[in-house]
């Protein structure tokens, strides 16, 4: 796999650090972005979806759909790779403060 630029580096820290806390909709990853006001640049669709979309891939994440209460949600999960991926950019990145991210529900799925 080759290594995103340094910016993008950030924005895919922020993600599979979320998501490693859990299945995430690209909804409620926004809204925790929000939370974290620090990450405030990522959360909207337009900036979100895209790097979504470029994670799952490079094999760093997986999407499926789901049937929720509100209709068919799509979430995404990390996978094996992203967590590889995840400790490495932590050791690149040791002072960067996403060594644990919280917040937000994380929704599990009947094939975990």
């Amino acid at each position: 796999m080759s290594y995103p630029e340094s910016s993008d580096r950030t924005k895919i820290l922020l993600v599979l650090s979320l998501l490693e806390q859990g299945e995430q909709t690209g909804f409620s990853l926004i809204r925790m972005m929000e939370i974290r006001r620090e990450f405030a640049f990522l959360a909207e669709e337009a900036m979100i979806y895209p790097l979504l979309h470029e994670m799952c891939n490079k094999g760093l994440i997986t999407s499926y759909e789901k049937q929720t209460e509100v209709g068919i949600r799509r979430f995404y999960k990390v996978k094996r790779q992203g967590i590889h991926f995840l400790s490495y950019l932590r050791k690149l990145y040791p002072n960067h403060g996403l060594s644990k991210v919280g917040g937000g529900v994380c929704a599990k799925s009947e094939n975990d």
